[in-house]
């Protein structure tokens, strides 16, 4: 959400007079910037209704504000019309507000009862008055700060941001949910996973199959830029109008018929400037008149000459021009650009599939596009399991770790510009591990989890899943190293279709899948993806094409019964684009194994090209973890 913008008004006899100092004023600029919304106006009016109501007015009407706070007049006096001034101008009440602020002032002093607060709407405007003192200013101010956020949301019919703390709310007041999950004792779980191991070409096919037919296409105002940038075009758009769509001068100089040739003009009195109806000025043989450049061209001029090609010859007392000389012949359409010359009406002005940024959006203003169809981009949860996970900052315990696939995954989902909603951490149990779930498929489209997935007594997220909320299982095996627990799922939840990784808890596991299944799910949801995909070898080059290198390893590699994506670092330095695989351990738990790579080279298993070691010859893939 972009920063409320916030306009304060202090209503004071004195302080307009200057014979006391606004001290509720300049505390409310601050209280409301330190909470991160920009002030965009501060007025002082002295009291009266008149003055107040036409200032609520002006910075309401304008779409300057989203809040407008007042501070002053709100008492018995005579002089005290700040309610009834604010009551002049709004269309709605804000009742509920009304009875917070003077519910929790009375608390702190029972004089509270005397103010006469009001608060309310007008367009798309909250105004809210306050007392005049510092005090009670940072007093109310605290009532409303909690769902300011909320109610501006409403104003600017945010309906995404709206029903996100709605199922929050409902989420808080549904009783707690109980897992039909019985656990199996020790003795009797299965000792062979239940689910077929696929490769990693058919788990990114059915990743991309089920990604595509979730995506949603919204339309946007282009007056709604924060929320246009980065996001991808649904469909092509073709420019309404012309461009230019009208004849328009190139320079600074004189408009002009042809024919007439070199010599004396008479200029007529009307300069045609920028924005200036064309209709409205009319040039004759012998005539001429001023232009500027982009200034149209009247309909009976065809040509303009420069400033530079004319000299004056007679001016009026006022010095204003009356003749001057063409210097040169002009030729017909002489430094005119004709209408459509830049853009055609119909033609295609942005591409289906072309992210967002400001030359794209500078393109739609220009041709009078009003609004803008784009993918929208998912909300994504994510959530950790296990008894042993403890969040940064918590005391540390015996036997504990500290979560840090949260924070990675997190991290790195927030520097692609998801938006993400942080579920915690989930206990191994079932009832907790179902409530969370619950939790998180009520405020986002698609669900990360770690752990969880894997062979263990407490992995019950897959059976969580399937039993609580009839997921579909679509994989819960990949052939690959690190991450063959990875899970993928889909469900009805609400009516509506939600997508769940279910990744394994190993922090590399975790991260590495993360990368190379749901960050390419999301970019599908987007609309982040490229075209072309017929010369494309497998299903992570498909959809990771603006992340691969072709390159060659340092030195041989022993290979795995499985694909193995291993971290590396990459030389470009020399002759040839050269991967360095990371020494040390690459087990799946070490972290630091991710730390200075910047590459995930996909080395192929022994079975794909028979044999168990790979030379420094074999080409292989790398994949950009910085991209």
């Amino acid at each position: 959400m972009s920063a409320i913008k916030v306009s304060i008004v202090t209503v004071s006899d004195s302080c307009f007079r200057g014979a006391a100092e606004d001290k509720s004023g300049p505390l409310l600029q601050q209280l409301c910037e330190n909470d991160g919304h920009r002030v965009v106006a501060r007025r002082l009016v002295p009291d009266g209704i008149d003055s107040v109501s036409q200032t609520l007015i002006e910075l309401s009407d304008n779409h300057s504000s989203d809040v407008i706070i007042t501070t002053g007049g709100t008492g018995f006096t005579q002089r005290d019309v700040t309610p009834e001034a604010t009551k002049r101008v709004i269309e709605k009440e804000a009742v509920g507000i009304q009875i917070a602020l003077l519910t929790e002032s009375m608390k702190k002093v029972k004089l509270a009862m005397l103010s006469r607060l009001v608060a309310g709407i007008r367009k798309s405007t909250l105004i809210v008055n306050f007392p005049g003192s510092e005090k009670a200013c940072r007093e109310c101010y605290e009532v409303i700060a909690e769902v300011l956020n909320h109610a501006v949301d409403q104003l600017r019919q945010d309906s995404e941001k709206v029903a996100i703390v709605h199922q929050k709310l409902h989420i808080s007041s549904n009783a707690i949910m109980k897992s039909r999950v019985n656990l199996t004792p020790s003795g009797h779980r299965l000792r062979n996973s239940p689910f077929e191991m696929i490769s990693f070409d058919e788990a990114m096919r059915i990743v991309n199959d089920e990604s595509v037919a979730l995506r949603k296409v919204i339309k946007l105002s282009l007056n709604e830029i924060s929320k246009l940038i980065g996001k991808v075009v649904a469909e092509d758009i073709t420019s309404p109008m012309p461009l230019p769509p009208f004849r328009a001068s190139i320079k600074d100089g004189y408009a002009v018929i042809a024919k007439d040739g070199s010599g004396n003009r008479k200029v007529i009195d009307i300069p045609i400037v920028a924005g200036i109806d064309p209709d409205k000025v009319s040039v004759k043989e012998g005539f001429c008149a001023r232009i500027n450049t982009g200034g149209p061209v009247p309909e009976n001029a065809d040509a303009v000459v420069q400033v530079e090609d004319t000299e004056v010859v007679e001016t009026a007392e006022n010095g204003e021009e009356i003749i001057v000389n063409i210097k040169k012949p002009p030729s017909i359409d002489q430094d005119i650009r004709a209408i459509g010359s830049d853009i055609k009406t119909g033609e295609v002005v942005i591409s289906k599939g072309t992210k967002l940024g400001p030359v794209e959006l500078g393109i739609l203003a220009t041709v009078g596009c009003k609004s803008v169809p784009v993918f929208q981009r998912a909300v994504v949860a994510i959530m950790s399991t296990g008894d042993e996970l403890l969040s940064a900052g918590d005391t540390y315990k015996k036997g504990a770790i500290y979560d840090a696939n949260r924070v990675t995954l997190m991290a790195l989902l927030t520097k692609h510009n998801y938006e993400v909603v942080d579920m915690g951490i989930a206990r191994d149990d079932t009832d907790d591990v179902c409530n969370k779930i619950a939790s998180a498929l009520h405020q986002a489209d698609v669900l990360i989890t770690t752990g969880g997935v894997s062979m263990g007594e407490k992995d019950i997220v897959k059976a969580v899943l399937m039993l609580d909320f009839e997921a579909k299982i679509h994989f819960g095996r990949v052939n690959m190293k690190p991450g063959k627990p990875t899970t993928f799922a889909t469900c009805c939840f609400e009516n509506q279709k939600k997508l769940i990784f279910a990744l394994p808890g190993n922090p590399v596991s975790a991260f590495v899948t993360c990368l190379l299944f749901a960050m390419p799910s999301l970019q599908i949801l987007s609309g982040d993806i490229r075209k072309d995909h017929t010369k494309e070898s497998n299903q992570l080059q498909k959809y990771h094409k603006t992340m691969k290198v072709n390159l060659k390893i340092s030195k041989p590699l022993e290979l795995d019964e499985r694909p193995h994506f291993m971290r590396a670092v990459i030389d470009y330095s020399g002759d040839q684009i050269v991967a360095t695989v990371l020494s040390g351990s690459q087990r799946s738990s070490r972290l630091l194994s991710a730390k200075d790579a910047d590459a995930l080279v996909l080395i192929p298993s022994k079975k794909e090209i028979k044999k168990d070691f790979l030379t420094t010859e074999t080409a292989v893939t790398a994949f950009l973890i910085s991209a």
